[in-house]
């Protein structure tokens, strides 16, 4: 019968590893009871406690070499046993299968991929920030809305005209009253009582006013006037001295490459910036890590609404910008109705047009059904004239002098946060980072050319391999779920 030469190893891998093999003794031979390429029994003489150590055995029969778990040992007698094996079909066939190109869900090379592995045994996120500031931090501006005599120039404001003239002046947020113009202002408005022209005031965020013309604000009331030294008028003819739309915006650095973009994106995360006075703005990945992001800050002259934006430095613009609400007007200067439709004219005039279409509409399907239906049910006619009545008696309403309490001079945030920004970084906790990428290599998802690799972990998803055409069909399945389950190289 014919005999194979066995060396018997001590395997400390699982079979999903590929690492060294330690050997037991010197090679042997042994009888073959029942054997094929997938499974098989040998008969082998040793003595009893050989097999103590073995859990693996290379089988070398004529030109054929076969790697196999060993299964089970059977004592026949004395110093004979049985010992039925399972052939290892990865290190048996590995040199003869053509790896190709697969979909490799992870491997040893280190990527910085969402990976669904890490996690902690903390139950809540880590949180960051960063404070970052604009220029102008202590500065914001005081605006006077005034309704000029008739041989007097009107403002050339931009975008929206405007029968109303602008008065500004900047001040500190930490203590307004070191303004001498406005504290002008108040004084002789205490004196004075209600004036005939003054049609609003109110706080916007700093703007740059170098190039206003300076001039004096007139009180009037009656007959009498009263003369504001200090203020800055926006020019009724700009000329090429400046324009003006570019003093009502400004560009804020936000640095985005102080943040570790690397670990970031292997865990679920958000990154946002905190705008007290207007919102949040969450920032995408794509711009994490790049120094070239500017928050653009767009001011509304008429109320002091701001809008911010991401841009970069050319100023090309992103999709993501928040827009904050107007500061409160001080309602005890002047006529409080004129400063409502001062400060609602987009507001209003856009409901006003939808009230007016839904009138329209009501009244065409009235003629067009020959009956009055539309209005007794409560129609397009109806809802369209209660909305103009609702809002004539909102505006009666903001009419009244004591509908409204005095309003602080700028802002309800404090002094500390005025132009003051907060990146906030949010990512989940992970304390298993060093075991998962020792023992499960990196997150790559992606088709590439697949090497096994000498050291580390490696899986594949949908493996589909060919070979030299020397291998079972059962080895090459075996193979293709090993590499799919995730095998680990030592």
């Amino acid at each position: 019968m014919e005999m194979m030469s066995l060396q018997f190893y001590k395997n400390n891998g699982g079979t999903h590893e590929y690492g060294t093999l330690t050997p037991k003794g010197t090679e042997i031979t042994a009888t073959p009871v029942n054997m094929d390429f997938k499974s098989g029994t040998l008969r082998i003489q040793h003595n009893n406690n050989f097999f103590d150590d073995c859990n693996y055995v290379r089988i070398k029969r004529q030109t054929q070499i076969l790697y196999a778990w060993i299964e089970n040992i059977k004592f026949i007698q004395d110093t004979i046993f049985n010992v039925t094996y399972r052939v290892d079909p990865f290190r048996t066939f590995r040199s003869r299968v053509n790896w190709g190109h697969q979909f490799i869900e992870r491997s040893p090379e280190v990527t910085f991929k969402r990976d669904d592995l890490l996690a902690s045994s903390e139950a809540f996120d880590e949180l960051e920030s960063i404070t970052f500031r604009g220029s102008n931090t202590n500065s914001r501006v005081f605006v006077v809305q005034v309704r000029p005599n008739a041989d007097e120039l009107n403002s050339k404001s931009p975008i929206q005209p405007t029968p109303y003239a602008f008065y500004l002046t900047s001040y500190d947020v930490r203590d307004w009253k070191t303004n001498s113009t406005i504290n002008q202002f108040f004084a002789k408005l205490s004196v004075m009582g209600e004036t005939d022209n003054i049609v609003t005031a109110y706080s916007i965020p700093y703007i740059d006013m170098q190039d206003m013309v300076d001039s004096d604000l007139v009180l009037r009331s009656g007959s009498s006037t009263e003369t504001v030294k200090g203020f800055k008028r926006i020019p009724g003819d700009l000329g090429n001295k400046m324009e003006m739309h570019k003093k009502l915006t400004r560009t804020i650095t936000v640095p985005l490459d102080n943040i570790n973009v690397e670990n970031l994106m292997t865990v679920e995360h958000k990154v946002s910036v905190v705008v007290p006075e207007a919102g949040i703005i969450d920032i995408p990945d794509e711009l994490l890590g790049t120094h070239d992001v500017k928050i653009r800050h767009d001011v509304d002259l008429f109320s002091g609404a701001s809008n911010y934006m991401l841009v970069n430095s050319s100023g090309d613009k992103f999709t993501q910008s928040v827009r904050g609400n107007s500061v409160s007007s001080i309602p005890i200067l002047s006529d409080p109705e004129a400063t409502y439709l001062s400060q609602n004219q987009s507001a209003l005039t856009t409901s006003l047009i939808g009230d007016v279409a839904s009138i329209g509409i009501g009244a065409g399907m009235t003629m067009l059904t020959g009956g009055a239906g539309a209005m007794a049910g409560g129609g397009s006619i109806a809802s369209g004239l209660n909305g103009i009545l609702n809002r004539n008696a909102n505006i009666k309403d903001a009419g009244n002098q004591y509908s409204n309490p005095p309003a602080f001079l700028g802002t309800a945030l404090s002094a500390g946060l005025n132009n003051t920004f907060w990146i906030v970084i949010k990512k989940q906790r992970v304390d298993n980072r060093a075991d998962v990428n020792n023992n499960f290599g990196y997150p790559l998802n992606r088709i590439g050319k697949l090497t096994l690799p000498s050291n580390g972990y490696i899986k594949t998803q949908g493996c589909s391999l060919s070979n030299d055409g020397t291998v079972p069909k059962w080895a090459i399945e075996e193979i293709e779920q090993l590499l799919d389950s995730g095998m680990y190289f030592h």
